[in-house]
Formats: C-alpha cells, sequence, structure tokens
C-alpha cells in the first residue's frame, strides 16, 4: 500500500504501527513551537494537528486489521 508494509510473515503490523507513531512524533516536534505559541489560535492549531498529523498517523490503517493489543 504506497510503501507500506501492512502484513510481515506472521501477520503482525506492530513495526508499522510502531513507524507511523514515530513519524507522527516526528512532525509534532517540529511544530512543538506553533502548536504552544500563543501568538496562534486554537482553531490554527487544531487545524495543523489534523491537516499534518493525523494524516501521518492514521494513512491506510482502515486497511490493516487490528487485535486488541494494537488497537490500545
Amino acid at each position: 500500500y504506497l510503501g507500506n508494509t501492512i502484513v510481515t510473515v506472521n501477520n503482525d503490523i506492530k513495526t508499522d504501527i510502531n513507524n507511523r507513531i514515530m513519524m507522527a512524533n516526528k512532525f509534532y516536534f517540529q511544530l512543538r513551537n506553533q502548536l504552544k505559541s500563543k501568538l496562534i489560535s486554537i482553531e490554527i492549531k487544531i487545524n495543523l494537528h489534523n491537516t499534518l498529523i493525523k494524516p501521518v498517523l492514521f494513512y491506510s490503517s482502515e486497511c490493516c486489521p487490528l487485535n486488541k493489543t494494537e488497537e490500545n
């Protein structure tokens, strides 16, 4: 799915989930000054989060079956 490893040999997608979390954290830390700034309105901060961080985290996740451990 466009460069993502959806399933490993033993149907384990933990690696892909962990990579997504790390990439989303990377984007968050690149934007943290803007997200913590008092000069930027909360609406813009939410918009930044929804358009730049969430898509990285959830990209192609709708096609990955999760078990209870991975959902948490």
